[in-house]
């Protein structure tokens, strides 16, 4: 598969789309590119996608999420682990499914946030 269909660099920021890719992740995104970027941007992810991965990219400042079904206990776990996350938003079309007795790991925490964004359609 070419890189190109699931992820771009526009202006600053490095774009992942998932809902075009059927064997990239995370992972995959961070061995071809690597990590040396501030800014991502995810769309399109599932119940199913593995967040795992994220902890990999330490020197993201902002992290926008758009347009996904997220695993609550999945994401949190892995998005509390980026020490240096300034800003974190989500648009208006991100659900978390949190199950009964989801727990976030203990002593996870993001002390380096500044600003938590919720994005919505203008009117």
């Amino acid at each position: 598969m070419d890189s190109k269909q699931y992820f771009k660099f526009i202006n600053d920021t490095l774009v992942f789309d998932a809902s075009n890719t059927e064997n990239c992740n995370l992972e995959t995104l961070f061995i071809e590119v690597g990590d040396n970027f501030n800014n991502l941007e995810l769309k399109n992810f599932t119940l199913d996608s593995d967040w795992s991965f994220l902890k990999e990219f330490q020197l993201v400042k902002s992290l926008v999420i758009k347009d996904s079904y997220i695993d609550y206990k999945n994401f949190y776990n892995s998005i509390l682990l980026l020490k240096n996350l300034e800003k974190l938003t989500y648009n208006h079309y991100c659900f978390f499914n949190k199950k009964k007795g989801d727990v976030i790991g203990a002593g996870l925490a993001l002390p380096s946030l500044k600003i938590f964004k919720l994005e919505f359609p203008s009117i």
